[in-house]
């Protein structure tokens, strides 16, 4: 026969066993401070068909797995409103158009109609990781050569 002490101990032994994996269960996250990177300069020479894009990462710049060019150009160029990409060019690192060495990239586009007209670009570094964010450079402007 079950006596209610005996009872009570079962349940303490129980609950003792169950309650460790009760909690808030998270996936691993990833040390931002320590994975993350970003653009610490960038600097654009334009022909009239190609753009020649110079940059240098800052923080772990190992982790970064591919680029995005994002570029908005035409005759209309709106300098004072928010940036809006008409065209977007994802590059993996071992893409043609990329150069890297160490902390430098260089990244070449050309395009066989040119770009007529001041434009504006952004770089943006895709890190190896998912849950981070990409990282954007500055807005940069490049006017049309004379």
């Amino acid at each position: 026969m079950f006596r209610p002490a005996d009872f009570f101990a079962c349940l303490v032994l129980i609950l003792t066993l169950c309650l460790p994996g009760c909690g808030v269960k998270k996936w691993p996250e990833p040390r931002a401070g320590e994975d993350v990177f970003s653009w610490k300069s960038v600097t654009v020479t334009k022909t009239s068909n190609c753009l020649t894009i110079d940059s240098t990462l800052d923080g772990n710049a190992g982790n970064l797995t591919g680029i995005v060019l994002e570029i908005e150009y035409g005759m209309d160029l709106c300098r004072a409103c928010p940036f809006a990409p008409n065209m977007t060019i994802p590059l993996s690192l071992d893409s043609p158009e990329v150069h890297r060495r160490g902390r430098s990239i260089t990244v070449s586009h050309c395009r066989k109609d040119g770009f007529s007209g001041p434009l504006r670009f952004r770089l943006s570094g895709i890190n190896v990781y998912p849950a981070i964010e990409p990282s954007l450079s500055r807005v940069h402007t490049v006017e049309d050569e004379d």
